[in-house]
């Protein structure tokens, strides 16, 4: 009985342990500038579906200011057409989406979305991709997409998230949640991913 309460006793103080590493590494700030390596015509924009239209926004926005040639909006749901993206983000120039923008429905977990975007930037030949998502999910997707493409190039683009904002999060218990259920995602993550589990 006493093995088993100090076995459970360091499985908590590890969880703990690795949780306030795992909310101190979230990144919050967006990168200034381009590399100067960096090939506009060899570089590709991943948006990751979720937290309604502003990863979209986000994803759209780096494609304006010439920072990749072409956007893929990953699980989004079967059906769904490029004038339903326009119809949530309708300040932006319509003609972006006529132009450079390929829908991803296959996936539907954050695996998925990396898989899909290995098919994706295999096919167009990226070399860099701008990974957009919210900023709390972002550690999970960038480990997901480099252990599917290692070669490539990953610059994470996050997106401030309402629900875990910066400064003020401890207050809120939906926030509290929301970190502790992806970390938990996260663990189970590289724990798949250490093992070689596809």
């Amino acid at each position: 009985m006493r093995t088993s309460l100090r076995f459970i006793s360091f499985l908590l103080v590890f969880w703990l342990a690795g949780f306030i590493w795992f909310v101190g590494a979230i990144e919050r700030k967006q990168p200034s500038g381009l590399s100067p390596d960096l090939v506009v015509t060899k570089t590709g924009i991943v948006a990751v579906t979720g937290g309604g239209g502003a990863r979209i926004e986000a994803a759209l926005k780096l494609l304006a200011e010439g920072k990749g040639s072409r956007v893929l909006v990953s699980g989004v749901a079967p059906g769904t057409r490029l004038i339903d993206l326009k119809d949530i983000t309708p300040h932006l120039d319509p003609g972006l989406y006529d132009c450079c923008v390929d829908l991803g429905p296959k996936a539907r977990t954050t695996l998925e979305n990396a898989l899909e975007t290995e098919s994706w930037a295999k096919q167009q030949q990226f070399q860099t991709l701008w990974l957009v998502t919210t900023d709390y999910h972002m550690l999970r997707a960038k480990a997901e997409l480099q252990q599917r493409i290692p070669e490539a190039n990953i610059i994470p683009w996050p997106v401030p998230s309402q629900a875990v904002p910066e400064h003020g999060w401890m207050k809120s218990p939906k926030a509290w949640k929301i970190l502790a259920i992806e970390y938990s995602k996260y663990l189970v993550a590289r724990a798949r991913i250490a093992m070689g589990w596809s």
